[in-house]
C-alpha cells in the first residue's frame, strides 16, 4: 500500500491481479487497473505498489517476476522490466519496491534474499546487496523497503523477524530493530 501526493491510497490486490486506487477509507473514487487486458499482461500477481513524486506507478509482479512502471491507472506507457531468475535483470520473487529521492528504483527480491537498486527501467547501474542468512548482510524472506530522504534504506526482513537499516548498497552502518 502507498499514497500519492494527493493522498489517494493504492493497494496491490494480488489474488485479483489488479491495482486499486481510492481517495479515502470509505472507498470514494474507487478505480482499478487490472491485468485481464492484453496490454497489461505483465501486471500478473501484483505484490507491492509505489507512486513516485512524478505520479508514476511502480508495481512488483509475482506472476511475471518483473517490475512494471506505468503513468496512470489506465496502464498508459506501461514498461515492464525483468525476467524470472537470479541474475542481472532477473527477479525470483519481487516483493517490494520504492523509488528514492534520486529516482533510483529499489526492489526487494524475496526468494533471492537481496535488495536490487537500479537507475531506471532498463536496469542501468544494477546493484545488488544481500545474501541468504541471518547475519550481517543477510536476509531471510525480505518483503518490503522504504528509503528515507537521506537515502537510508529500511528493509522488512520477515524471516528473521527484524527491520534492517543500511546507509547504502554496501551495507554501511548495518543496524537491526
Amino acid at each position: 500500500m502507498t499514497l500519492d501526493s494527493a493522498g489517494s491510497i493504492y493497494v496491490a490486490d494480488t489474488l485479483n491481479s489488479r491495482i486499486v486506487r481510492f481517495n479515502d477509507m470509505n472507498g470514494a473514487g474507487w478505480t482499478t487497473c487490472a491485468s485481464d487486458e492484453d496490454r497489461l499482461a505483465a501486471l500478473s500477481g501484483p505484490q507491492h505498489v509505489f507512486v513516485d513524486a512524478a505520479g508514476k506507478i511502480y508495481v512488483t509482479c509475482l506472476g511475471s517476476c518483473c517490475i512494471v512502471r506505468m503513468d496512470d491507472m489506465k496502464g498508459s506507457n506501461l514498461v515492464p522490466f525483468g525476467t524470472r531468475g537470479a541474475g542481472r535483470g532477473q527477479f525470483s520473487y519481487p516483493s517490494g519496491v520504492f523509488v528514492d529521492a534520486k529516482g533510483r528504483i529499489c526492489v526487494v527480491d524475496n526468494d533471492c534474499c537481496r535488495i536490487v537498486r537500479m537507475d531506471d527501467m532498463t536496469g542501468t547501474n544494477w546493484t545488488v546487496f544481500g545474501s541468504p542468512g541471518s547475519g550481517i548482510g543477510s536476509f531471510k524472506s525480505p518483503c518490503g523497503i522504504f528509503v528515507d530522504f537521506k537515502g537510508r534504506m529500511y528493509i522488512a526482513d520477515q524471516g528473521n523477524n527484524r527491520i534492517v537499516s543500511i546507509d547504502d548498497m554496501t551495507g554501511t552502518n548495518w543496524a537491526t530493530f
